[in-house]
């Protein structure tokens, strides 16, 4: 039992019984990467705090990187817990440019130095970018610590 109320780092050799989950999650994104109609595009996993959701998202992520045509985005939002609300969202703002574009592009690097430009303008230019990325590529969001999330956060 871990008593700091951390999660263990992830380790694929001690994950075990959600491989079903991950089929769902795989097919529905290679189907759509294919040019399938999917129909149901949101697939939400709830359970009991250490029921191994968090692991789930960050196998998906692992297994959806080998998929051609395939972008995953996985966002914790735990870290931007207890920061105002600007703050943390200019940090998830310049998360998801680093991840989208790469951590050493000089489109992420703006993302990241914008610190001066009004929250609604960076979000447009996330917008554009998330764009830009689903003409080549299907997007799967993998968002975990919903429910711990501040609700104004959320909204934004």
């Amino acid at each position: 039992m871990n008593l700091t109320g951390s999660i263990p780092e992830y380790s694929t050799d001690l994950f075990v019984n959600r491989e079903q989950e991950a089929k769902l999650v795989l097919d529905k994104a290679t189907g759509m990467a294919r040019g399938e109609l999917v129909r149901w595009r949101t697939i939400v996993f709830w359970g009991y705090r250490g029921s191994g959701k968090t692991w789930l998202l960050r196998h998906i992520n692992r297994l959806l990187e080998g998929i051609p045509g395939v972008k995953p985005l996985y966002v914790d939002l735990a870290p931007y817990g207890g920061r105002p609300v600007e703050e943390a969202m200019r940090k998830l703002l310049a998360q998801v440019a680093r991840t989208i574009w790469g951590s050493g592009s000089n489109q992420a690097s703006l993302h990241s130095r914008a610190a001066d430009v009004p929250l609604s303008i960076l979000s447009s230019w996330l917008a554009g970018d998330i764009a830009d990325v689903l003409q080549k590529q299907v997007l799967v969001l993998l968002l975990d610590h919903v429910y711990e999330a501040d609700w104004e956060l959320l909204k934004l």
